[in-house]
């Protein structure tokens, strides 16, 4: 208990207590107490007047005894005086101490000031016990003692760090950041030593976070510019200005269809222009082609006059003339160039002309890895496939005339066909087997190749190393390996010959080396084609759809190849990769071989006439920015950056490092659709491994299309996880923005609804039709439709209909119609097929080997090819499609779309499945003569199956055994039903009717 309390509470006890011992015992206790006078706190007057009053009771008893207490008193109270002058005094040098005002300010405050408090503290530390406010004081003095020079140091180092952060209204791009970041770095390294800081440093010490939260703050703040309301006559959103408003190095905007990617460059230029104060002249706006480029030099002019837009290729072309003084020879054919080789070169190359005809008919596609369930789904993929051997091509066209078409059932069989083929070897494909084996649970028994010349049998079975049937899934797997079992004991009863090979031939790349041994072995000769009929036979196919794929595939890959590398010496290189199956192997050696070929012959003839390609200008172009010091621009801006090629790519960092330019790159990677001349759309999609400390904003508001349109677009195109995710928005909306026409036989009369459909909605409307091939309008011209050169757009057709005169049409291919828009828009060809949509001539896994990165995702350049399809349209998009063979995209999106005449898709869906195949439909057909009628399956050539009895189709009764139709028949007494397959099913009912 304290002094205060103690005397307090003994002088209220004292009446009681006066006459004993206890009042004695601690009328002593207080002056044998020395803390009082050892605690900086002031002894009250109180404690003088209480114990004053015990002395005067004491000493009114006179007793001699308290004469020793008594005299204490007398000393007592000169000792409260003088300890209470000390506390004083302290308390008064307090007063004059502010800490935290040397803290602000160090600089205004000396050591000496310091010292001064530093004797107080001395006569604190006097006393043992004192309250907080004195151990703090002390504490503070002493702290200022010990680190006023480090308090110094630090206060100038936060003066520096006020001024680093003091960013002046700008934004803070990657390369101020980095120098803010040295500049911190050695403020951090002055002070990391320090075991205290006595400022603020957090902001420094979280640099980045700091940087990134000034930068979100200046661009919240400039969003409502007043230079942003008008830029073409529009108001910019809040994602373009936004976007325009991130001032980094390097920049991507991604971009959705029809969210405004030309007005969003229109406002970085007028934004760069006024209020960045950028001459136009160190602005560089870029595009891809001369029509892109015009069209965005038309719309940026509208800002200032001064501004030009630019290919890569013309920039390329006039560094060349500055730093080597004269005008390059652009080669701009290059497609014809390589048409030539094939076309005209191979006649003088005997040797190349073998292989190409052994690439395009033995290793032109990949080993298909597809599993079937049944043989009819198998036939169903072969139909998509039309895969005609080469002796049947070539026939065909020798003769001039329709033979019996030739149709293997894979792409292992046609390998084979075409072997035989080429080695002079005469075969029969499924030649019926000489000794008649069908019986009702099995047709006649057809082997996959026969050489009558010397009765040889060929069966190639599709099975491991295992036995098992690998292409089956499930039971029909068992059943085809019973088979081969069964096929085999059948030519050993009958002492034919037979020699077999197998899948895994094919996969570890031994099927012809095996194949040509066991020839060999039976006598078999071989008689190679000669050139004259090597010729003929590449004639024969130089005009189908396959041959100009592959010549399309040789294309993209130079294409590629060229954008990369400036010489052959790659090819070699990828002659050493690592490839799954010996068949990948020898066949990707093989193509290399060839184009590495035909590379040469077109370097050749740059030469030759003294020309340069583009993609070896854009090269040669990007050497010599080092031999000039024009081309240098504070600003580069891409339009249609999906678009970017390798080449390219390293031409547009070139120009970036000489002038330290500022990159502002637009694009979208959902329409990236020009892989087939060079573009690399890794590139974009991994932008940040490219170009480092990269920025990248989204701009999502469509300005053309509804919400719906793009929810179903989106749902769509999003099934592609390697693409950037993003959410379209849009304030315009429509019912059903999406329509779909399904036609029976006549395509016109389904496009016919579509315009009458149109018309009836605005019968002045614009519309924008669509083909995935140049030939898909074509089949129309017939039918009151008629095209017209478009003045305006070189590459696409004008549209005139005698049905809709007042309707304005005009006709491009998807690829052509890229950047464009209308009021309406029809895609007429949906249907699934080699050349539908998706065009299933697929780009070649060959393609990874010059691609920076590449796709496993089936479909994936089609799937965006579909998407920009989709989105031409301002209102409704229609889409033309097959009701029997609609494309698996259409599939996909039609439970969101409006079906126009869902009658037929009823129709379709009671169509009655072929008893052979169990897959096909049966549909009506007439012979050659046209007057007899019959159906036959969907799937043929693969299924032949037919049947004259219309009316036994319609009933659809099915035999229970064998599930084919069951026919009346007239027998000797009465009339009843048999199987139509009889004699191989004898199944009999009774006649009703």
């Amino acid at each position: 208990m304290g002094l205060f309390a103690s005397i307090h509470n003994f002088f209220n006890h004292i009446i009681s207590f006066v006459k004993t011992k206890k009042l004695i015992r601690k009328y002593n206790n207080y002056f044998n107490r020395a803390e009082e006078f050892s605690s900086l706190t002031l002894i009250s007057e109180t404690i003088s007047q209480d114990i004053t009053v015990i002395y005067n009771i004491l000493k009114s008893y006179n007793v001699k005894k308290y004469q020793k207490v008594i005299s204490r008193y007398d000393n007592f109270l000169p000792r409260v005086k003088q300890h209470n002058q000390k506390v004083l005094e302290i308390n008064q040098s307090m007063t004059g101490f502010d800490y935290q005002a040397f803290i602000d300010n160090p600089l205004s405050h000396t050591v000496d000031e310091i010292n001064t408090h530093l004797q107080i503290v001395n006569k604190i530390n006097y006393f043992s016990k004192k309250e907080k406010a004195y151990v703090d004081f002390c504490d503070e003095v002493l702290d200022l003692k010990n680190n006023f020079e480090v308090i110094l140091e630090q206060y100038k180092l936060k003066q520096v760090t006020n001024g680093i952060l003091n960013f002046n209204d700008n934004y803070i791009d990657s390369l101020k950041k980095e120098k803010i970041k040295l500049d911190v770095e050695q403020i951090l390294s002055k002070i990391k030593h320090s075991n205290k800081q006595y400022y603020d440093f957090s902001k420094i010490i979280n640099i980045d976070s700091t940087i990134t939260e000034y930068n979100n703050l200046y661009v919240s703040l400039h969003k409502e510019d007043a230079i942003f309301n008008d830029v073409r006559g529009k108001s910019l959103d809040s994602e373009q200005r936004e976007a325009i408003l991130r001032e980094d190095r390097v920049n991507l905007v991604i971009a959705g269809a029809g969210s405004g990617k030309t007005l969003t460059i229109c406002g970085k230029v007028k934004f760069l222009l006024k209020e960045k104060k950028i001459n136009p002249q160190d602005i560089l706006l870029l595009s891809y082609s001369k029509k892109s480029a015009d069209d965005l030099a038309a719309k940026v002019k509208e800002i200032d006059e001064r501004l030009t837009v630019g290919t890569f290729h013309k920039l390329g072309l006039d560094i060349l003339k500055d730093t080597e003084n004269k005008i390059f020879d652009v080669e701009e054919q290059y497609n014809a160039i390589i048409e030539s080789y094939f076309r005209d070169e191979l006649k003088k190359r005997p040797e190349m002309l073998m292989k190409v005809l052994c690439y395009f008919g033995i290793y032109l596609s990949s080993l298909n890895d597809q599993k079937f369930k049944s043989e009819g789904e198998m036939y169903e993929s072969l139909k998509k496939a039309n895969i005609p051997t080469l002796k049947n091509l070539t026939l065909n066209k020798e003769k001039k005339e329709t033979i019996k078409k030739e149709y293997v059932k894979s792409f292992e069989e046609l390998a084979i066909a075409n072997f035989y083929f080429i080695n002079g070897i005469d075969y029969e494909y499924e030649r019926p087997y000489e000794k008649n084996v069908s019986s009702p649970e099995k047709r006649q028994y057809k082997p996959d190749f026969y050489l009558p010349k010397y009765k040889i049998y060929h069966e190639h079975y599709g099975i491991d190393k295992d036995g098992n049937a690998s292409q089956y899934d499930g039971e029909e797997a068992k059943k085809y390996v019973e088979g081969v079992k069964w096929k085999r004991e059948l030519h050993i009863f009958y002492n034919t010959t037979c020699l077999e090979t197998f899948s895994y031939d094919f996969n570890d790349g031994t099927i012809f080396q095996k194949l040509k041994k066991k020839l060999v072995e039976h006598g078999v000769e071989f008689r190679p084609l000669s050139n004259e009929k090597i010729m003929n036979a590449l004639y024969s196919i130089y005009d189908g759809q396959n041959f100009k794929s592959f010549i399309n595939l040789v294309r993209a890959f130079l294409s590629l190849y060229k954008a990369r590398y400036s010489s052959d010496e790659q090819f070699d290189n990828f002659m050493n990769y690592t490839f799954k199956t010996g068949y990948e192997r020898k066949r990707t050696k093989l193509f290399l071989y060839i184009v590495k070929d035909i590379y040469q012959y077109y370097m050749n003839y740059l030469h030759l006439y003294k020309r340069i390609d583009f993609d070896d200008m854009i090269l040669k172009s990007k050497e010599a920015l080092n031999l000039t010091d024009k081309f240098t621009y504070k600003y580069i801006i891409v339009d249609e950056f999906q678009d970017i090629s390798y080449s390219r790519m390293l031409f547009l960092k070139a120009l970036i490092n000489k002038g330290n330019s500022k990159l502002f790159a637009v694009g979208d990677d959902w329409q990236a659709i020009y892989r087939f001349s060079g573009c690399d759309l890794n590139i974009f999609l991994h932008f940040s491994d490219y170009f480092e400390n990269a920025q990248i904003s989204f701009i999502t508001s469509t300005h053309r299309n509804s919400q719906e349109l793009q929810d179903i677009a989106r749902s769509f195109i999003k099934k592609n996880p390697e693409q950037f995710n993003k959410t379209i928005k849009s304030v315009k909306h429509l019912e059903n923005p999406i329509k779909i026409m399904y036609y029976r036989n006549n395509k016109y009369e389904g496009l016919f609804d579509i315009l009458k459909s149109i018309h009836d909605i605005n019968n002045h409307a614009s519309v924008l039709i669509l083909g995935r091939n140049n030939k898909d309008i074509e089949s129309f011209y017939n039918y009151k439709f008629y095209k017209c050169r478009n003045l305006k757009q070189e590459n696409d057709y004008l549209i005139i209909s005698k049905d809709f005169p007042t309707l304005h049409l005009k006709y491009s291919t998807v690829h052509s119609s890229k950047g464009l828009e209308d009021e309406f828009a029809i895609i007429i060809n949906a249907d699934d097929d080699t050349l539908g949509f998706p065009n299933q001539v697929e780009d070649d896994q060959l393609l990874n080997l010059v691609l920076s990165g590449q796709s496993d995702f089936k479909y994936a350049e089609e799937r965006r090819l579909w998407y920009v399809a989709l989105t031409r349209t301002k209102t409704y998009a229609y889409i033309l499609v097959s009701s029997s063979n609609p494309s698996i995209f259409v599939e996909e999106i039609k439970d969101k779309c409006e079906i126009l005449n869902p009658e037929l898709i009823k129709e379709a869906e009671k169509n009655i499945l072929c008893p052979s195949c169990k897959t096909g439909k049966l549909i009506i057909k007439s012979n050659a003569i046209g007057n007899r009628q019959f159906y036959g399956c969907s799937n043929y050539p693969y299924c032949q199956y037919t049947i004259d009895d219309l009316n036994a189709v319609k009933k659809n009764l099915r035999c229970p055994l064998c599930g084919d139709f069951l026919v009346v028949r007239k027998g000797k007494y009465n009339t009843f039903y048999g199987c139509h397959s009889y004699p191989k099913c004898t199944y009999t009912a009774k006649y009703f009717l």
